[in-house]
């Protein structure tokens, strides 16, 4: 049930819940709970934010519609530069996903939603009119 929860109620039911919880238990046993949890707060330090790049990436399309629609008005375009941008930024969104899911084993179905999405980019990328 923890797990279904968004991150900030997990994080709102650590601090309000289990700091109450570890003044309860005898001191050595708490210390080692936050120990380990000061490792784990270490390791996933890193954790890259999933949510940003697919703003990201948003932008990216959207501003590839719009270059569209004024090539065909003034014959100016940034294709191509916009397509290597959209392409390296989902290829290193890819790379974060991948990091997120198989270095820090967390966040397993935001990764499936934006691995989807990234899908989806993918897909509006290859059907963008364009020379």
């Amino acid at each position: 049930m923890y797990e279904t929860l968004p991150p900030e109620a997990q994080r709102a039911i650590v601090s309000k819940q289990l700091v109450t919880l570890l003044d309860l238990v005898p001191k050595d046993k708490a210390n080692k709970v936050i120990s380990a949890a000061t490792r784990l707060k270490k390791r996933h330090a890193t954790i890259p934010d999933l949510k940003a790049k697919e703003k990201e990436i948003t932008n990216l399309l959207d501003e590839l519609r719009r270059d569209s629609k004024r090539a065909l008005i003034d014959s100016k375009s940034n294709r191509d530069e916009l397509l290597d941008e959209a392409i390296q930024s989902l290829l290193c969104w890819l790379n974060d996903i991948w990091r997120v899911v198989y270095e820090h084993n967390v966040n397993f179905a935001l990764a499936h939603a934006c691995l989807i999405f990234a899908a989806g980019s993918l897909l509006e990328l290859g059907s963008l009119p364009g020379e």
